[in-house]
């Protein structure tokens, strides 16, 4: 892993849920819904891209809350099952994804991208002038 990737995999959820929350706005995505905390084993957000009102689709994220244990397919399957037909989703994981998870994600009900420290170390690169300071200072450990 780089340098990113590796200070990322250090963060709790607490603060994993504030990078992806900051990189999620700096892709122009506005917060839809946040179910309640707790209620899941991952934590949750919905968004939509900014002005594209009320039909536009959806994207449904959530942030596995064990860092130590890979995600398995039944909860990608769980986390995917009974949405709307036009949603996507995106999982962020610490500890990885076990591979049926990794290979199965894009074929569920909801089609998944799954993002390990790596992915979203990527991911961040890629958005970095749209990120807001407090996303650029967890991301670089001033946060």
């Amino acid at each position: 892993m780089d340098e990113w990737a590796d200070r990322l995999a250090g963060l709790g959820t607490a603060s994993i849920g504030r990078v992806v929350e900051g990189l999620l706005r700096g892709m122009g995505y506005v917060l839809v819904d946040a179910p309640a905390d707790g209620r899941d084993v991952w934590q949750e957000y919905v968004v939509a891209p900014a002005g594209g009102g009320a039909d536009a689709p959806r994207l449904v994220v959530g942030v596995a809350r064990d860092r130590d244990g890979e995600v398995e397919l039944p909860e990608l399957e769980a986390f995917a099952s009974g949405r709307d037909g036009i949603d996507r989703g995106m999982y962020v994981s610490l500890a990885g994804f076990a591979p049926e998870a990794r290979e199965q994600a894009a074929e569920l009900a909801m089609p998944v991208i799954v993002l390990e420290p790596a992915d979203l170390a990527e991911r961040l690169r890629s958005h970095w002038g749209a990120l807001d300071g407090e996303t650029q200072a967890l991301v670089e450990g001033r946060g």
